[in-house]
């Protein structure tokens, strides 16, 4: 996963990437006591997502980990409308 251009500049601490369910995420450590940011990659997206979280680092990998869970909630949501459209190309 590569982050934004300077961004790993900006930051004094980035995390091994690490992954939820299949999608790939790396947590950075912002000024300040207990300060992140997520820099999390979803599939078929071109740029990452930041987010800026704070609490403890277990804290900021779970907040990783519900985005992640929600967002790949509504993939499944949308993967279920589409299928149940009536198909166009017949």
């Amino acid at each position: 996963m590569a982050l934004p251009p300077g961004r790993a500049r900006q930051t004094g601490v980035v995390s091994h990437p690490m992954n939820h369910k299949g999608v790939e995420f790396v947590l950075l450590a912002r000024p300040g006591r207990n300060q992140w940011t997520l820099v999390i990659s979803y599939p078929r997206n071109v740029n990452p997502t930041e987010v800026r979280v704070g609490g403890s680092r277990d804290e900021a990998i779970a907040a990783a980990g519900a985005r992640i869970d929600r967002w790949l909630k509504r993939q499944r949501e949308i993967e279920k409308k589409a299928s149940s459209l009536p198909r166009t190309d017949c």
